[in-house]
């Protein structure tokens, strides 16, 4: 077995690891971790880096799931819960293909919207409707307002996926030409 990297100190969505506990030979490394609600939980290299929902202690897990039950009733297929999903995904997985961009700067999703419930309320509330039969680009997206804070009810808004994309578009310029102008001092 090579060099084991060091975890501690890592956030892996609702846990922050803080120290190694043991290696055990057919399991890896286990780690002692700490949930946000203050629970402490130990879990293996693998399973921290499997999956947002093993990444928080068992208490909280059997929260979210209390708190889901739409999503065992037909609610998983909706664009809606699949914009939840992948808002989550790309905060905790490190695995995700936009996680640099999400998680890995720290962006994170508001305890509230941990649970699908909560979400759903909150985008019906907000301008959130499904638009079957119009283009890609008419259709509705979750935007952040500032761009550096986290999905969270205060600073998301939905915007079609056109008007996203224009936004994201003027947002990597603004970046290029303060590297110029900061390159050239």
């Amino acid at each position: 077995m090579g060099k084991l990297a060091s975890l501690v100190g890592e956030r892996f969505d609702q846990l922050l690891v803080m120290e190694l506990v043991e290696v055990v030979s057919g399991r890896g490394a286990l780690w002692l971790c700490r949930c946000d609600c203050g629970r402490k939980v130990v879990k293996p290299t693998r399973e921290l880096k499997r999956g947002a929902w093993t990444q928080r202690c068992r208490a909280c897990t059997d929260a979210v799931m209390a708190a889901g039950p739409a999503i065992k009733h037909g609610g998983s297929n909706t664009p809606l819960f699949k914009t939840w999903s992948s808002l989550r995904e790309r905060c905790s997985l490190p695995s995700h293909k936009a996680f640099h961009y999400y998680g890995g700067k720290g962006v994170r999703v508001c305890d509230e919207w941990l649970g699908f419930p909560a979400f759903r309320d909150w985008a019906m509330a907000n301008g959130y409707e499904d638009r079957v039969g119009v283009s890609h680009g008419e259709r509705l997206s979750i935007d952040r307002i500032n761009s550096e804070g986290n999905y969270e009810p205060g600073n998301c808004r939905w915007i079609t996926v056109a008007e996203n994309s224009r936004r994201s578009a003027v947002a990597q310029q603004e970046r290029r030409r303060h590297l110029r102008v900061v390159g050239e001092n």
